[in-house]
């Protein structure tokens, strides 16, 4: 009895682990090349297959499965993508053990050309047939570049019209009167004999004459007096000026020196003979007038 379950044992792990052997099916035997073929089989549940590799003829382009109760339905779709006679390699079945457990077994296809419709026969080979200009068509070739261009045309028109009707409005420019130095000079010594402004200050009267001295001498003779102390301009005039025009100059800025710096005190005598000195070195210095 014991042989006979020892036995009995040995058959049955034998029939459960020998590979099993799964049929595929093709939904047609004869597929042409661009069109679309399935692959359907079913494998049991617990059992794991190898992914489907393309061939040079078929494109794997989709996969779907129908999951059953002890089984899995695969349904793949391929594109035909060259002919002739299609040998698939077979798909491993692989258990939890990651053992080979079976085989699916993949038949061939035929894959060939679309057949020839009847009653149609093939036409010769001929060259490119010349088609003549059609304005209308270059027109509908072309019509998005045409139409840019006469709203290009049109923009351009329309800021042409406005730059060409706007009014030109002139601005009037103020010209600044011309000054005379030496007229300016004139008036400034005449308004100070008539006001007498050393009566009520008199380090302004001779800050605001050694002023003017110093701007119009700078201005007829082209030297910087005005950027001078008294005896760098002394120096500046030496070989310039008479010894009469260098004493005059050096009275009057000598006398404002003393008032400004100095604090000091002069008599109405000094104030005039300093106003009379600035009088004459004005008129020395007169600009010379065309017909004079």
């Amino acid at each position: 009895m014991k042989r006979v379950l020892i036995l009995w044992t040995i058959i049955v792990a034998t029939l459960s682990t020998q590979a099993q052997s799964i049929q595929a099916r093709w939904d047609t035997t004869a597929q042409v090349v661009g069109g679309t073929l399935s692959l359907t089989y079913e494998v049991p549940s617990n059992l794991l297959i190898t992914p489907m590799d393309s061939s040079n003829a078929l494109l794997w382009i989709g996969a779907t499965r129908d999951t059953q109760e002890a089984s899995v339905i695969y349904h793949w779709t391929a594109l035909a993508v060259d002919t002739g006679v299609v040998d698939t390699e077979d798909l491993a079945l692989i258990n939890e053990a990651g053992e080979v457990a079976g085989t699916v077994i993949i038949p061939s296809v035929q894959l060939n050309f679309l057949p020839a419709m009847e009653g149609v026969e093939t036409a010769e080979a001929r060259g490119p047939m010349d088609v003549p200009f059609s304005l209308w068509w270059w027109v509908l070739a072309y019509k998005w570049w045409l139409l840019g261009a006469v709203l290009a045309g049109l923009a351009a028109w329309w800021m042409w019209r406005r730059w060409s009707a706007r009014e030109v409005t002139e601005v009037p420019v103020a010209v600044a009167p011309e000054v005379d130095p030496y007229a300016e000079a004139r008036d400034q010594l005449a308004q100070m004999r008539s006001q007498k402004p050393w009566e009520d200050d008199i380090k302004s009267y001779y800050v605001a004459l050694g002023d003017l001295v110093r701007t119009y001498l700078g201005i007829q003779s082209g030297l910087p007096l005005a950027e001078k102390t008294t005896d760098e301009a002394l120096a500046l005039v030496k070989n310039k000026w008479t010894a009469a025009q260098r004493e005059d100059y050096a009275f009057i800025m000598g006398r404002a020196d003393v008032v400004k710096f100095a604090k000091g005190t002069l008599d109405v005598e000094a104030h005039l003979s300093c106003l009379d000195k600035a009088e004459a070195m004005v008129e020395a210095f007169k600009p010379e007038r065309d017909g004079e």
